[in-house]
């Protein structure tokens, strides 16, 4: 007699073997996902790069960090939250950049991110990419941050070693400066404003940094596979490097600066 239909037996057998197929492929899918993601990212630095180089030709500089001088309204408004952020012309600001707004892509946002905060995503300030703020440095001392931080941004063509120079990086502010990344930091940082908060996404620092409850995954989190940064550097070249490579370590002679990553060699 011919059977119709599959046995109790046989139709476990097959979901089985389905279950197992779908439990090998979601991690390849998730894997392939997180590093299109990466390429977004490290697209979106390549396109700032561009942005900066093409400033630095027509102004013989790159922009400052943020303008507090100014104090005409940049277009779309301040950025942030006034009692947290200060107001002022931002990089992107200067370099034309249109900010996020719901539904929109814009080059300032790194969709590896891991912040959770809906509103603080829509914000160009906090956990997308920042500046290097030794190159692109704020006009006026915000907080502890004033000498080697404040006045005239650097140009491109006085910085003796461009490919080993840090420029744009993943980061949890938009300015970003070397105290962020080291655990014995020289300054004082906290949580009252948002340029104390800036991190570099995965630094084993963070675990003990002061930062926004809303940050702490995208801080402590590695934002690219193996635990990597996306890194773009003053010779217009992207890469990916290790939060290690990145880390200023405090030695007896104080916080040296070996290789130009974080403060650049002028010509």
């Amino acid at each position: 007699m011919s059977r119709h239909g599959a046995t109790l037996i046989e139709l476990l057998v097959a979901m089985a073997i389905m279950l197992c197929l779908v439990a090998m492929l979601v991690p390849g899918l998730e894997l392939a996902r997180s590093h299109a993601r990466t390429a977004v990212c490290s697209g979106n630095q390549r396109q700032l790069l561009l942005a900066m180089v093409t400033y630095d030709q027509g102004s013989g500089r790159l922009p400052l960090g943020i303008d507090l001088h100014r104090k005409d309204r940049p277009p779309g408004g301040w950025a942030g939250n006034m009692m947290k952020d200060p107001p002022g012309w931002w990089w992107f600001h200067l370099l034309s950049i249109p900010t996020p707004s719901p539904g929109a892509r814009t080059i300032l946002a790194c969709p590896a991110s891991h912040l959770t905060d809906p509103d603080l995503r829509q914000c160009p300030l906090y956990g997308q990419l920042g500046v290097n703020w030794s190159i692109c440095r704020s006009s006026k001392p915000l907080g502890y941050f004033n000498d080697g931080f404040r006045g005239d941004p650097c140009s491109l063509d006085h910085i003796r070693r461009p490919s080993q120079s840090l420029l744009v990086v993943d980061s949890g502010y938009a300015l970003i400066g070397w105290p962020h990344v080291t655990a014995d930091p020289p300054i004082q940082l906290g949580d009252k404003f948002g340029y104390e908060t800036a991190y570099l996404p995965g630094l084993a620092a963070n675990q003990q940094r002061a930062l926004l409850c809303s940050q702490r995954p995208d801080a402590t989190r590695s934002r690219h596979p193996e635990g990597k940064v996306n890194a773009g550097w003053a010779d217009g070249h992207v890469a990916r490097s290790s939060t290690s490579q990145l880390e200023v370590v405090r030695t007896e002679q104080g916080y040296i600066n070996t290789t130009p990553i974080w403060v650049p060699a002028d010509r």
